[in-house]
């Protein structure tokens, strides 16, 4: 009795989430294997049981991540909560969890990967697909609620009306150069990730509206040991989409996952590259509508002219960034009153309006000849960049890629009461970046960018109205200290300082918490004072508190540290944790913990390990390897030899 209480007060509290889950079965208490692991009552997915959840649930929704990812963070709790009223609404339907860098050989048992971030698999009888992800619970919940109907089934392309066909090697030379519009799917058949994105393409290609007179094509190819194709047309991994036209190949920089945004992001590349105009009464018109891009305008008196094909091909290449218009040249007068058409091109490079200061050039004009592809592109990649432009998640992977950039950080605010300030705030900044134009300057909110602020060592305190920092071409961060009313010509000053050398940067240095151990604990300064200044070979671990079985690598490290063998070899051992301490950028972090070796006479040349092997075999294994590489003609020998890999002993994560 008092367990079907519990049941209905946890019910209750999970009513919201819950009554989307109106079941036609008596709620129960969910018994995990003896495999299976909850945390509140979402599955925790392991290389033991990944395959068991899989196929002992008939729909099951795992979560893919890493721990300390803040996308991961701002929705496990809500994830928890929906889990618990799945669970006792509707047993066959399970949400579980996956730590891609916990459990390396679980992530690649479906094929994910932690430099993707935050990532949702879904499977329905066994069968893998790619999973949106949502933006708010509510909205998962309802998605969940429609999969879960017993008459729901996942949409299937009929074979005979499949639009993507499979394509071998010569068809890239025999049959695309014909097609004005191709996209080819590089894929492998037996991987779970390629046939997930197959899926997706083949929803998207099959749901495209047709453009009459336009020869179009949809391929998949199966790129396993194909090396060299892969490599001529710059495929790096699989699966890859790549888009063609006339045989060239282009990027495909859209989405993976979202078939309905796949089809969009495909039928914006199929169109023309450019928006055709009549007159400066719709041009207007246009650029009223575009706040946020700039805008490149082609005015050709015939579209036979040198220029125009550069001009086009610039489009192909940049319309993710800008809007291109074409247009033909202005009628012009004469000295004696005739008009005519001008001759020629030109071509006019409009920023949008909100990124418009009084210095800025609000139309910049190109007018040579004789001007190339590369010359077309690099200036609309100069005049179409403001002053001071706001930098966000959408662009500072491509117009605010450059680097060394000044960055600006305070509250961003567009809407009709707070404009007046962000103006304000923008102009100030355009003020100090136009006597550095040599230098690109952007403006960024300080509370979408919260973790570059805390890099930089920034105090979040209200009474600093701004923080201003330079992200260097080094990849350092470097900060100009609070300073409340920051005015422009502080900033311009701060960027003279940087470009003279004057300015170190910063490199956050905290003790961490008090460990039992033998092996050093470094701090930021500690690191490289003691480690990068040292005349010691090191084996130092580097992990982040919130990665599971980093005190697994500590624990041998501890070991390590008290071995008589290997202090006789003078290697000192230590651990940084580096969600509260920097480093130099020279030492990766591609996952936690990672463990690097550094050798005394090499300081800026580590080598790391991670992954699976931080067991103490492992660790042991890597460091006597570390060790001969440095003494090629002596027997650097383990302070204690290292065994054959024992047998059915775990020795790994």
């Amino acid at each position: 009795m008092a367990a079907r209480l519990h049941c209905a007060s946890m019910w209750l509290h999970c009513a919201s989430l819950a009554l989307l889950f109106t079941a036609s079965v008596a709620f129960q208490d969910y018994v995990p294997t003896p495999e299976q692991v909850l945390e509140n009552n979402v599955a925790v997915a392991t290389r033991n049981n990944v395959l068991d959840l899989i196929n002992r649930n008939r729909i099951l929704l795992i979560m893919c991540y890493v721990p300390w990812d803040r996308d991961y963070q701002a929705k496990i709790k809500d994830y928890e909560k929906l889990a618990n009223a799945i669970y006792k609404a509707t047993p066959d339907v399970s949400l579980a969890k996956l730590d891609m860098a916990a459990d390396i050989g679980a992530a690649d048992e479906i094929e994910v990967k932690p430099e993707n971030g935050l990532q949702f698999i879904f499977y329905r009888q066994g069968k893998s697909y790619n999973f949106a992800d949502y933006t708010d619970i509510k909205e998962l919940s309802k998605k969940l609620k429609v999969i879960a109907a017993p008459t729901w089934r996942p949409p299937e392309t009929p074979l005979l009306i499949n639009r993507v066909k499979e394509m071998h090697r010569k068809d890239f030379v025999n049959d695309l150069p014909d097609k004005y519009f191709s996209t080819v799917l590089f894929y492998k058949p037996e991987s779970l990730a390629s046939q997930r994105l197959l899926y997706d393409f083949e929803l998207a290609v099959n749901s495209l509206k047709v453009l009459n007179g336009i020869k179009q094509s949809f391929h998949k190819f199966d790129a396993q040991d194909k090396s060299e194709t892969m490599a001529k047309y710059g495929v790096k991994t699989l699966p890859a989409l790549k888009f063609f036209r006339n045989g060239k190949v282009y990027d495909y920089n859209g989405p993976l996952v979202n078939p309905k945004e796949m089809k969009k992001y495909i039928e914006f590349h199929m169109e023309k590259p450019f928006t055709s105009l009549a007159d400066a009464k719709e041009l207007d018109a246009y650029l009223k509508k575009s706040a946020d891009r700039a805008t490149v305008v082609g005015f050709f008196a015939s579209l036979t002219l040198s220029a125009f094909p550069h001009f086009v091909e610039a489009a192909l290449n940049l319309r993710d960034q800008y809007n291109f218009v074409l247009m033909s040249t202005p009628v012009v007068s004469n000295s004696d009153g005739e008009t005519k058409q001008a001759e020629g091109w030109t071509m006019a490079v409009f920023l949008p309006k909100r990124q418009h200061t009084p210095d800025d050039e609000k139309k910049s004009v190109l007018q040579y000849e004789g001007a190339d592809y590369k010359m077309i592109v690099d200036f609309i990649k100069w005049k179409a960049t403001p002053l001071a432009g706001e930098r966000t998640r959408k662009n500072l992977a491509t117009t605010y890629s450059l680097r060394p950039l000044v960055v600006v950080y305070a509250k961003v605010n567009w809407t009709k009461s707070h404009r007046k300030e962000t103006e304000y705030l923008r102009d100030k900044v355009a003020s100090a970046a136009k006597d550095h134009k040599d230098t690109l300057f952007s403006f960024s909110d300080s509370t979408a960018f919260a973790h570059e602020v805390q890099r930089f060592g920034f105090d979040m305190d209200p009474k600093y109205d701004l923080h201003v920092g330079i992200l260097g071409a080094n990849g350092e961060y470097y900060p100009r200290w609070d300073t409340v009313h920051m005015s422009a010509k502080m900033i311009g000053d701060f960027v003279k300082q940087y470009k003279d050398g004057d300015v170190k940067p910063f490199y956050r240095s905290k003790a961490a918490s008090p460990q039992n151990t033998a092996a050093l604990q470094l701090t930021g300064e500690t690191f490289k004072s003691q480690i990068l200044e040292g005349t010691s070979d090191a084996l130092i671990l580097m992990y982040h508190p919130l990665a599971k079985h980093w005190r697994l690598a500590q624990s041998v490290l501890n070991d390590f540290a008290q071995d008589p063998g290997y202090k006789r070899q003078k290697v000192v051992f230590g651990e940084l944790d580096v969600s509260i301490n920097d480093i130099p950028v020279s030492f990766e972090l591609p996952t936690y913990p990672v463990i690097y070796f550094i050798p005394k006479n090499h300081k800026r040349k580590p080598t790391k390990i991670t992954g699976d092997i931080l067991g103490e075999y492992g660790i042991r294994q890597f460091l006597k390897e570390q060790l001969e590489k440095l003494a090629p003609n002596a027997e650097a020998q383990s302070p204690r030899p290292v065994a054959e890999k024992p047998k059915n002993v775990k020795t790994e994560l």
